[in-house]
């Protein structure tokens, strides 16, 4: 299989580094019915032969303690590692016979491990990854599954991708057309629940800012308010339990920097599109990391240094020096989605600090409309697949056929009845205090969950027959019981129920949305031109934040010099030719 695309891509930031070296830069910064059968017009057409050779020869794993095996995996997570005696992979081990053998990788690590690997050409039985350009795929590491699915001998799993087998597709070119990986979150079964904020961007605030503030209106908030408020507090109160306040701090490691340029497209009223924005009056695509909106998103960030509110560390510190700069409860605001600060909320829920935990706002620049929230969007190059080095992938599509059952949805989800949850007269989930409780200590959660486990596994995201959610969090009886008082309070003084509900509504985006999903279909040389142009923005971006009011306006007009040098025309051609194709065919 060729790997032209990742080395390109692989290669990029040493070709960025000496693109801006060339220009003088000063730069130092289960069914029981098989469904019918799948749609591959878009995927590569399924080999009928190969097909009949797996249902002829396909006999179910017999899982079970008499039978013991060993699953490698690699997970990209930051959920943090299961203690030895974790109770839900003993229970894995006790009645399916199965060891979990992991290698576990945070985010800001994965880039460096996805080169380690593709460059050795050696991979464990089972590969989760959050890099939504699909380089493990284009690499040749995992398996095309489409000839196993279509032979219905795991319906679960099929149903799981089936209605959404185009979008999941790889179509770039560098390994066969077709479905290699299981998305991981935001497959939904039934209409979507949601009370938490786990996918949208926001910026977040502490609620003792708010709550100190009077619980002012948040309702059309812009930049300046939405700083004026931490900037007051921070006068306020310089230390925070003997630490001293951050005003404001960035996700800004490997891996994560959208999380701050992205911010540009929200404060000018855009949604998570993510490389480019589309105008849905006129049709065009564009660039928006020069646009007058990033311009004044960077000068923002510049004017509250100048404050002294930016972290010194924003631009140095690793995803878990972020994680643990929350933890502290000193930090008062910064921008980023739910599900990647989780571990920071839930141990200060466990220290029962409620008013330093965050809840979500919409400023934008000028009063302009929100458009934070559109939904939750399934991952497209996101979860697990088959490595192509897995002698027995049958056997692995069994074990993760067994994943989606609902027994082990739930005890994944849920955990055990009687000690991680009850069930009421009316068939109800519910959990007493102290259960809600453990569910945010570390301690417990890494003996009593297997949350990185379960972060990239396909999973069931709905309500089950029985009327319980997959999980507490979106059950709503439990969500807001499950809430310490001073939560319910701060909800009440705002007039709402759920945090989804400082949000603005969620409504139906085009089926191209979001464009960040596209990028795996892509060319070597579009995904090149893409790949650079965030080797450029993103240490352009620090040093514009880090610029003073003399110098900001030269830096900036060198990163926009930079910017022309990229073939910008290219990805921007292929993204209108992918999303032509999509409208075309949807």
């Amino acid at each position: 299989m060729k790997l032209k695309k990742v080395i390109a891509l692989l290669l990029a930031s040493v070709m960025a580094v000496s693109l801006l070296a060339a220009c003088g830069s000063s730069n130092d910064g289960g069914a029981t019915t098989p469904p019918a059968q799948v749609d591959t017009s878009s995927t590569g057409q399924v080999d009928t032969q190969a097909v009949e050779e797996i249902q002829t020869g396909y006999v179910p794993w017999d899982f079970g303690p008499h039978n013991p095996v060993t699953i490698t995996m690699w997970i990209v997570t930051n959920s943090g590692e299961p203690a030895a005696d974790n109770k839900i992979h003993r229970r894995i081990q006790e009645e399916l016979g199965v060891t979990l053998d992991i290698e576990f990788t945070t985010t800001d690590n994965q880039d460096m491990r996805i080169s380690t690997m593709l460059a050795g050409g050696q991979y464990p039985m089972i590969m989760g990854t959050t890099h939504n350009d699909a380089l493990m795929t284009a690499g040749g590491a995992y398996l095309r599954l489409d000839d196993y699915l279509a032979t219905g001998n795991w319906p679960l799993l099929r149903e799981h991708v089936e209605p959404h087998i185009r979008k999941l597709s790889y179509r770039a070119g560098e390994v066969p057309d077709g479905f290699y990986q299981f998305p991981n979150y935001n497959r939904w079964y039934g209409p979507q629940i949601q009370f938490e904020d786990w996918s949208a961007p926001a910026f977040w605030i502490q609620k003792a800012v708010l709550e100190d503030a009077g619980f002012p209106n948040v309702d059309g908030i812009t930049v300046d308010e939405y700083f004026e408020l931490i900037e007051n507090y921070a006068a306020k109160y310089p230390t925070i339990d003997g630490v001293p306040t951050v005003g404001f701090t960035l996700d800004f490691s490997e891996g994560r920097q959208w999380s701050v340029t992205n911010n540009a497209l929200q404060l000018q009223g855009g949604a998570n599109w993510g490389g480019a924005f589309p105008d849905l009056n006129t049709g065009v695509i564009r660039h928006y990391i020069t646009d007058d909106y990033a311009k004044r998103w960077a000068q923002k960030l510049m004017e509250i240094n100048q404050k002294g509110l930016l972290d010194p560390e924003a631009f140095t510190a690793t995803t878990d020096q972020f994680i643990a700069r929350l933890s502290s409860g000193a930090v008062l605001g910064f921008p980023h989605q739910r599900w990647a600060f989780g571990l920071a909320q839930d141990s200060l829920r466990a220290e029962e600090r409620y008013e330093r935990t965050y809840v979500p706002l919409m400023p934008t620049f000028d009063g302009i409309a929100p458009h934070y929230s559109t939904g939750q969007i399934m991952n497209v190059h996101q979860g697990m697949g088959i490595s192509v080095d897995a002698e027995n992938p049958e056997m692995l599509l069994d074990f993760l056929e067994i994943m989606m059952t609902e027994y082990w949805q739930k005890l994944l989800f849920w955990g055990i009845e009687g000690e991680d949850y009850l069930v009421d007269a009316d068939g109800s989930y519910y959990r007493t205090q102290q259960m809600r409780d453990e569910q945010y200590d570390a301690l417990w959660q890494a003996s009593n969950q297997a949350r990185a486990f379960r972060d990239q596994l396909p999973k069931f995201q709905g309500l089950w027959p029985d009327g319980n959610a997959d999980s507490a969090g979106f059950q709503g009886r439990e969500f807001f019981d499950g809430l310490g008082e001073y939560d319910q309070n701060f909800l009440t003084a705002y007039n709402k129920q759920y945090w989804a509900q400082f949000f603005n509504d969620a409504y139906e985006m085009p089926s191209f949305y979001p464009i960040w999903q596209l990028h795996g279909m892509l060319s070597v040389e579009a995904s090149l031109a893409n790949q650079m142009l965030d080797e450029i923005q993103y240490p352009y971006f620090a040093r514009l934040a880090l610029a003073t009011p003399d110098t900001f306006e030269s830096v900036w007009e060198e990163f926009v010099g930079q910017v022309a040098l990229i073939d910008t025309q290219l990805y921007l051609d292929e993204i209108n030719v992918i999303v032509d194709d999509i409208l075309a065919n949807q």
